[in-house]
């Protein structure tokens, strides 16, 4: 009987423990506001904060920003730390990563589908959700935010290096990477798109790109990483899965689009431009290697 006692004791105890809250070191959040238009209050955004362990150098940190914070903040801060602690070694600098994310009342999967895209879907597809197909067309808005608020923020309140600035962004994500990059590439100087769902509106990202193409000197001292996963277009035994299955990986054509849009931008004088097929990777399995890979190419020495 002691001893059952005993074992009931430190099992409850064991409970406590795991219930203790677990908190990212050297990181903090707060909000910010975009600007007012049309006398109207801005969105609010949840932002997060992650420091490297090191003193900031010379001329600051570089600074990785990163959409799609609240599923992906963390995966970003803990793999760069691993590889940044040892940087001639491994070829990672240590950076400040800001991570931009929605109030939790908020409609996340609503608030991305606006601010990310350029446009509304250009053929709202079945395999589209209701929100998905009403949504779109805030990426400009979104853009001012960053450029006008939250970057001036953050060189603010930590010491960072305008120099090296990297925007990383996963799906719709990497679409509003290219968005960036094709109408204000001096706001970062890497560009990470990971995935891009450039069949959102295809024909507009074109007429951006080739706009962007037409002003060589605007790519200067850029530098692109693509990614894509093998299984976003090839079929795998999970396709039939998913919503629209194999028809829905053929219309998007995630991998000749990641293909076909790296052949261009390469021959663009002055621009670094990488593209990434990762093997047996789908959509989502693709973006673990996508932030490992991005870090590598972004933040080297």
């Amino acid at each position: 009987m002691k001893r059952l006692f005993y074992s009931l004791l430190l099992l409850s105890q064991m409970s406590v423990c795991h219930a203790a809250t677990v908190t990212l070191p050297r990181a903090e959040q707060f909000e910010l506001r975009a600007a007012t238009t049309d006398n109207q209050p801005g969105p609010r955004y949840r932002i997060l904060v992650a420091l490297p362990d090191g003193p900031a150098p010379a001329g600051g940190y570089p600074v990785v920003y990163v959409l799609d914070a609240d599923l992906v903040f963390h995966s970003v801060v803990e793999t760069l730390r691993l590889q940044s602690r040892r940087p001639l070694a491994t070829g990672v600098l240590p950076a400040l990563v800001v991570g931009i994310s929605y109030p939790e009342e908020d409609d996340v999967i609503l608030r991305r589908a606006v601010d990310y895209t350029p446009t509304p879907a250009a053929q709202p597809a079945a395999d589209m959700s209701a929100t998905m197909r009403s949504a779109g067309g805030g990426a400009d808005r979104f853009l001012d935010f960053i450029d006008k608020t939250l970057r001036p923020t953050i060189a603010q309140r930590y010491a960072t290096n305008p120099n090296h600035q990297v925007l990383f962004g996963h799906s719709l994500g990497g679409l509003f990477a290219l968005h960036a990059l094709f109408n204000r590439p001096q706001s970062f100087t890497h560009y990470i798109a990971a995935s891009p769902s450039w069949w959102w509106n295809d024909k507009v990202m074109a007429t951006e790109e080739s706009a962007f193409r037409r002003q060589p000197d605007a790519a200067r001292g850029r530098a692109l990483l693509l990614t894509v996963g093998e299984f976003e277009q090839s079929p795998s035994r999970f396709s039939d899965n998913m919503p629209g299955g194999i028809a829905t990986l053929t219309r998007r054509a995630m991998v000749d689009n990641v293909r076909a849009l790296s052949g261009r931008l390469i021959t663009m004088p002055g621009m670094r431009v990488k593209a990434l097929e990762l093997t047996g990777e789908n959509h989502l399995s693709s973006l673990p290697q996508a932030i490992n890979r991005g870090l590598r190419f972004a933040l080297e020495p």
